[in-house]
């Protein structure tokens, strides 16, 4: 039997978690083939506020993308302190659906009171299960 294959959009809003932190809208989509998926997450910057350690999706991701065990792939064109981040970020799919970038891979804080986020897209692979 041939694979099946599903695509979809979700809209929502990344915000920051440290106090004053602000969002920024985006537009995530995603192809499903069997069990594995592609997300693409695009360019989404704001205001991190103080002591951010995430920037996390308030809309779940629809069932059919989302993992059976939480999911990390690493992000590129990381933007901290109103300017391009060093290193790799993260983003991890849980298995609600909800979509959450970290700044590196060890839930480091973002700068206090600066642009944050991703300066360019990122499309990532993840096993669903």
């Amino acid at each position: 039997t041939p694979t099946t294959i599903e695509t979809g959009t979700t809209s929502s809003t990344l915000t920051f978690n440290g106090a004053g932190g602000t969002s920024g809208a985006i537009t995530l989509t995603w192809q499903r083939r069997g069990d594995f998926v592609r997300l693409n997450i695009p360019a989404v910057t704001a205001t991190t506020g103080t002591g951010s350690t995430t920037f996390t999706a308030n809309t779940a991701l629809a069932v059919a993308a989302r993992p059976t065990a939480v999911q990390y792939a690493p992000l590129i064109l990381m933007r901290n302190n109103a300017a391009d981040a060093a290193g790799a970020g993260m983003v991890g799919i849980g298995t609600g659906g909800i979509v959450t970038i970290y700044l590196d891979g060890s839930s480091g804080a973002w700068a206090n009171a600066a642009s944050g986020g991703l300066n360019g897209a990122n499309s990532v692979g993840y096993f669903r299960g």
